[in-house]
């Protein structure tokens, strides 16, 4: 009878990675230890933090952070230190947004993971509301563009789980539209949810590349903002491409919006502004920014002009809406502004 190859003991497997037969030959163990879970967090990048879970993952109100806990396989309880990290859920770690403590159990602290209330069979994404978004760019360069490069993939099928929203309702208003094309299903405000909500599939935080832009290099499907500005037009329901420039479809003058700021950075001498650009034979829209704005209207105003024209500020962000060849011009005042000319 031949003789049977050995049999590790678990002792054996965590020292040794291979055996050998009865015949000297190298050969895999029978069986081994599950090697160590990956971290569901990364803070390693210079911008954002973020997490992901794959397998059970849990959401529950807190007072001061509402929480995300992760249940590692049953193979993999017993050997997994439990990991606790705070994370803060927008696209730039160093803006003060209401944080999520994300939490990795173990078979010891297993025990402290709440029972599942409700069973989604779609993903997640967990997002902080609040930081800078009362202001219009940051709003889009914070939020709105590194959500959609972290949510758009899933091509509506996914549920949108905002944090510190108890105060920010009038952003889940203003910005129904592009919420509502990223995600069938209501937002929900975590902080206020009495379920325990249950996905297979969890992220938290959003991956901001860059200051109001997309590294397509990095974002799935080789996302970019040509892929986002499109997005949003279709979410404001503007005319799809191919559209010609106003100019060009209705044989009119070439209208130019003109953003006239109220208090800093604003042009002392408007009017005479407007008349030139007018004796040039454009036809001049003034938009002075509100944050009541309704974002339907303006949508429509600005895709309905050639040109759009301001001083470095958040209504350039309005470019979104232009039509495919419209012209930006942004006009960097002098005096220690000049190393912000690539953002606005």
């Amino acid at each position: 009878m031949m003789p049977e190859s050995p049999v590790p003991t678990a002792q054996s497997q965590e020292e040794a990675t291979s055996y050998k037969s009865f015949t000297g030959e190298e050969i895999a163990p029978v069986s081994v230890v599950p090697p160590p879970l990956k971290p569901i967090c990364d803070l390693s990048d210079r911008r954002y933090d973020g997490c992901e879970m794959w397998g059970d993952a849990r959401t529950a109100r807190g007072a001061n952070k509402s929480s995300v806990y992760f249940i590692p396989p049953p193979s993999q309880l017993a050997t997994t230190a439990a990991a606790t990290w705070s994370i803060r859920s927008q696209s730039r770690k160093i803006v003060g947004v209401r944080e999520v403590m994300a939490r990795s159990l173990n078979l010891s602290s297993l025990r402290e993971a709440p029972n599942c209330t409700v069973r989604r069979s779609v993903p997640a994404v967990v997002f902080a509301l609040g930081g800078l978004t009362f202001n219009y760019w940051h709003a889009f360069s914070d939020v709105l563009v590194p959500l959609f490069t972290t949510a758009r993939a899933f091509g509506g099928e996914v549920e949108l789980v905002a944090t510190g929203g108890g105060a920010q309702g009038w952003f889940l208003k203003k910005y129904a539209r592009v919420l509502g094309a990223l995600s069938r299903y209501a937002v929900v405000d975590l902080d206020a949810d009495g379920e325990v909500r249950c996905y297979t599939h969890l992220i938290v935080g959003l991956r901001g590349h860059r200051d109001f832009d997309i590294d397509p290099a990095r974002a799935p499907n080789g996302y970019d903002m040509l892929t986002f500005r499109l997005f949003v037009r279709g979410a404001y329901s503007l005319p799809v491409p191919p559209v010609a420039l106003p100019c060009r479809s209705g044989g009119t003058k070439p209208r130019l919006m003109i953003i006239l700021r109220g208090a800093t950075r604003r042009f002392v001498n408007a009017d005479a502004i407007v008349s030139a650009i007018e004796r040039s034979g454009f036809q001049v829209v003034r938009m002075e920014p509100k944050f009541t704005a309704g974002m339907d209207a303006v949508a429509r105003e600005v895709d309905a002009c050639d040109v759009l024209v301001g001083a470095h500020g958040a209504g350039l962000t309005n470019m979104v809406f232009l039509r495919t060849g419209a012209v930006v011009v942004q006009v960097i005042p002098w005096g220690k502004m000049e190393p912000y000319w690539h953002a606005f």
